[in-house]
């Protein structure tokens, strides 16, 4: 709790104007992506919030809730909440999730999905004012190196580019 709020009052400075003008703090922005977050912390984009409700990694050979066997070395899934906090319906792109597994790889969410968690598939959700939704994205790990799984989250890459993104931490 003390994490969700210290974002939120960090990240207090960024200010959504006009009907689709965001501006933000970058030093607030920046600040708050150098932490790691975890399970049910919540972090602010302009526009919209996202929540890491849950997660789950399969390893090669274990059995998916879907009753599908993991044919990779990993399946990685994230459970996440993103609501709209814009006066304006918003987008939330997919694929603004990515895996950082420990060697360093960034890998893509995947396009196939599987039931592993019971949720819906997060997708690319458009939602109005207040509006939210909770669904999961799921990544194919190459290795079975557990230890050090970041979850990157980009604020939108069209509004603030490519290197901004915050971190959670996924743990078995």
């Amino acid at each position: 709790m003390k994490k969700k709020l210290l974002v939120i009052i960090s990240l207090l400075l960024i200010t959504l104007t006009g009907c689709s003008n965001y501006t933000y703090d970058e030093e607030a922005l920046a600040k708050a992506q150098k932490q790691i977050y975890h399970i049910g912390d919540t972090v602010s984009c302009p526009g919209y919030d996202v929540t890491l409700v849950d997660t789950k990694i399969n390893n090669n050979g274990e059995y998916a809730k879907s009753g599908l066997q993991v044919s990779d070395p990993q399946w990685i899934t994230a459970v996440l909440t993103i609501k709209n906090t814009h006066d304006d319906t918003i987008t939330f792109y997919g694929s603004d999730t990515k895996i950082e597994n420990s060697t360093g790889e960034i890998i893509e969410k995947n396009t196939f999905t599987y039931d592993v968690l019971g949720y819906e598939l997060l997708g690319s959700p458009e939602l109005t004012p207040g509006g939210t939704k909770t669904g999961y994205v799921m990544f194919s790990n190459t290795n079975q190196d557990s230890s050090n799984i970041r979850l990157r989250v980009s604020c939108n890459e069209q509004i603030l580019g490519s290197s901004s993104y915050f971190t959670f931490k996924i743990e078995k």
